[in-house]
């Protein structure tokens, strides 16, 4: 089994089969999420090095080091006609650390509802094992799953001295056609 997280999320992604990589799509959905980082000597844009991640990662990278080498060698035509020029991975690696995954979970659960016609939503509680907070509990996740592709829809982080009851209709709420339910 794989020690890296990134290398599970690719072998996910191998399973359904090639994945088509186009960075103008991603970079025209991820400029939504807002910069993290100061404005002074920022040289690449926050929606570029995060296109440079998910696009890497589609292709098969399961480091920053071979993220930023898909950029500088693999990709560069195709990253250029957009603009996007190829960063060091110590600048990834900050830029990772610094963004708001919440506004990526969002973004990419509003993304995977407007690719699949959802028939029917599962909704799942489940601790993430190995994952811990800033407090150094678990992380404890509740999340709506399309029935048929096992796409997470939504999800939301449950605090572990609460039930998943009260956190149902929140996350609901994030379902872009709450009739599905």
């Amino acid at each position: 089994m794989p020690s890296s997280h990134l290398a599970l999320f690719v072998d996910e992604f191998a399973r359904t089969g090639p994945v088509e990589i186009d960075p103008g799509r991603i970079l025209a959905a991820l400029c939504h999420l807002p910069d993290p980082r100061k404005k002074r000597g920022v040289r690449h844009r926050f929606a570029h090095l995060l296109v440079i991640m998910v696009s890497s990662v589609l292709a098969g990278t399961t480091t920053l080091v071979a993220m930023a080498e898909w950029a500088a060698d693999t990709a560069r035509e195709q990253l250029a006609e957009l603009g996007i020029g190829a960063p060091h991975a110590t600048t990834l690696a900050r830029v990772l650390q610094r963004f708001d995954a919440d506004a990526l979970d969002r973004l990419i659960g509003a993304w995977a509802q407007g690719m699949t016609s959802v028939a029917a939503i599962a909704i799942d509680g489940m601790e993430v094992r190995g994952a811990k907070n800033g407090g150094g509990s678990r992380i404890h996740l509740l999340a709506g799953i399309d029935h048929t592709t096992g796409a997470v829809l939504v999800q939301d982080n449950v605090s572990e001295k609460h039930n998943e009851i009260t956190y149902f209709k929140p996350l609901l709420d994030g379902v872009r056609d709450p009739s599905m339910v």
